[in-house]
Formats: structure tokens, sequence, C-alpha cells
């Protein structure tokens, strides 16, 4: 498709949803749904695995959904907390994690640019004493070559990512 200057369109990134999967994170969740609210995601929706801390509670108070189980199962608290969104792309978080400033909009860009993606991941690492996160791959030919190594030649559904990286 050809814009007005005889330029090629870009592409529409894809809409983000997060999944974050919960077992007494109280302490953890205000900074990690700050970081993730603050990119403006087309949902969040915390699983929390029946822990006796105010997960619950926190996640509550700052507008975001829960989903609550009986048991702490991972898997079953990201199955749950995927079928409670409605967005095709989910990303998936640990409750501790930061997600970096601009990393939902590289997420649904990179998408865009590659529809046969099917998946993906993004490696963090701890690079000081802090807990600060870094991305493992830098910059963005990195992401995307994570991304295109999950992509099926003919696959037109969605994607999903582990965590997300920074530039």
């Amino acid at each position: 498709m050809k814009g007005a200057a005889g330029r090629r369109a870009q592409p529409r990134p894809a809409a983000v949803a997060a999944v974050i999967p919960a077992h007494n994170e109280a302490e953890h969740l205000p900074a990690c749904l700050g970081a993730a609210l603050d990119q403006h995601p087309d949902g969040i929706v915390v699983a929390d695995g029946a822990g006796d801390d105010d997960t619950i509670a926190v996640t509550r108070a700052m507008g975001v959904e829960v989903v609550a189980l009986p048991v702490a199962r991972r898997s079953r608290q990201m199955n749950a907390g995927a079928a409670a969104c409605s967005s095709d792309v989910l990303l998936f978080l640990g409750a501790d994690s930061r997600l970096p400033a601009g990393a939902l909009a590289r997420i649904g860009r990179l998408l865009a640019e590659h529809p046969q993606v099917l998946g993906g991941c993004f490696s963090l690492r701890l690079s000081d004493g802090i807990g600060d996160p870094r991305p493992a791959a830098a910059g963005e030919a990195g992401a995307a070559r994570t991304l295109a190594a999950a992509a099926a030649p003919t696959a037109t559904t969605a994607a999903s990512a582990a965590a997300a990286g920074g530039e």
C-alpha cells in the first residue's frame, strides 16, 4: 500500500496484552504493573495462584483484572490469564519483571513487520546487583531475529513473548 508521498505505508503495530502469573507477589506487583500500564497495553491480567498475601488487592487497586485460581501452578495460571485476554498477541511477564520503556511498541511493530511470526521470546539478564534488567540481545535486529526464528512459513496466528527487551 502506498501513501500520499508514494512511500510504502507502515504496517499497524499489533495490540499486545500482558499476562502475569503471580503467587504472593504483592511486594513486586506495583512496579511490574506500573511499568506495563505506562505503555498502554491492550489489557493486563494477573493470574493469582492462591497466595496468602495482598496480591489480589494490590492488583485490583491498580485497576488491573485478576483471575484467581485455587492452586499455584504456573502453566494453569498462564492458561487462565491467556483465556481472559481478547488480544491476539500475549506477553507473559514474571511479577518481579520491569517491562522496559517502549517494549510493547517494539513488540507490536516487530510483529506487524513480520506477520509470519508465530511466537518468540526476549531474554533479560541482570546487569548489576540492584537488579536493573538489561536485554541479553541488543537492538531491534536481535529482537527481529529472535521473533523470526519462531516463524512458521504459513503462520497467521497470534504471537506470544516471554518477556520484553530494551534497545
